[in-house]
């Protein structure tokens, strides 16, 4: 049995931060900014919901990534 570093769980929150902000920061955005003379709201809702998702996502997917780290390695690698 390998001793759990908390090196280990890097990949993890690089992977957590990416998919978050791609999918929660950098779409919504990106889909404003071209078309921005169709939507009813400013930038200044659109960023602030945005913000908010990004948090909430990066700390589910952490946590869950720690949990599979816990149950075993094995699985963290797949889930990574």
């Amino acid at each position: 049995m390998k001793k759990r570093d908390k090196k280990q769980l890097l990949p993890g929150i690089v992977v957590a931060v990416a998919i978050s902000f791609l999918v929660f920061l950098y779409a919504p955005v990106d889909l404003y900014c071209s078309n921005i003379s169709e939507f009813w709201f400013d930038f200044g809702i659109l960023i602030r919901a945005s913000l908010g998702l990004f948090l909430i996502s990066t700390v589910v997917l952490l946590l869950i990534y720690i949990v599979l780290w816990l149950i075993h390695p094995v699985l963290y690698r797949l889930g990574l």
